[in-house]
């Protein structure tokens, strides 16, 4: 990992790292579709901000779409240090989508 005076670059977020990251975040996507009450909540919430319904059927897909140089971008953006690579990932991933 180089030092956090430097920040983070894409060396730092390794590809299985981020594929897992990535792979939870569709996983509980899919888990929250099973319950009526979860679904209904996150589609009232799409429904009632203006959001297309498209948005929530396409979420898995624009997760996986979230490279590596996105993360990195929005944590030098927002001065997110590494120590905790999964969590940095996953906020920036929530952040890029």
């Amino acid at each position: 990992f180089p030092s956090h005076d430097k920040g983070i670059d894409s060396t730092a977020i390794q590809d299985w790292l981020l594929q897992s990251v990535k792979d939870n975040l569709v996983m509980e996507h899919e888990l929250m579709k099973e319950s009526a009450l979860s679904s209904g909540m996150q589609l009232g919430y799409y429904f009632g901000n203006g959001i297309s319904v498209d948005e929530f059927l396409n979420y898995p897909s624009r997760i996986q779409g979230v490279g590596k140089q996105e993360i990195v971008d929005l944590a030098k953006k927002y001065n997110v240090s590494q120590s905790n690579m999964s969590s940095l990932i996953r906020n920036e991933i929530y952040r890029t989508i």
